[in-house]
């Protein structure tokens, strides 16, 4: 019988990291908070099913979770790297009245 948490936790994985590609790709055209949320939540979904799998695996399982952990690690970061680089367009339009009303 097939470990079920295993089968669970890799479907996670592969729907995050598919998720984030995904907003990796829109936030080059534009941002958007809600598809980041999105990836953010599946992001925490994949965590949480690698741990219930891990703790209930067999050694050959664990070391195929471990190599899921490190490819949504290096999607996330990369993602979040990604995400830095873009300026934040609500910080300049808090900061343009503010120059407005020290021209005055």
């Amino acid at each position: 019988m097939a470990n079920k948490l295993f089968q669970i936790a890799r479907s996670a994985v592969q729907q995050a990291v598919g998720r984030f590609g995904d907003t990796a790709q829109n936030m080059s055209n534009h941002t958007s908070s809600e598809q980041t949320q999105l990836s953010g939540h599946d992001m925490e979904v994949a965590q949480n099913a690698l741990s219930s799998a891990m703790a209930n695996s067999s050694d050959a399982e664990r070391a195929q979770l471990a190599e899921l952990q490190q490819e949504l690690d290096a999607h996330s970061h990369s993602a979040a790297s990604k995400q830095a680089e873009q300026p934040d367009s609500s910080l300049s339009a808090l900061q343009d009245p503010l120059e407005d009303n020290q021209q005055k």
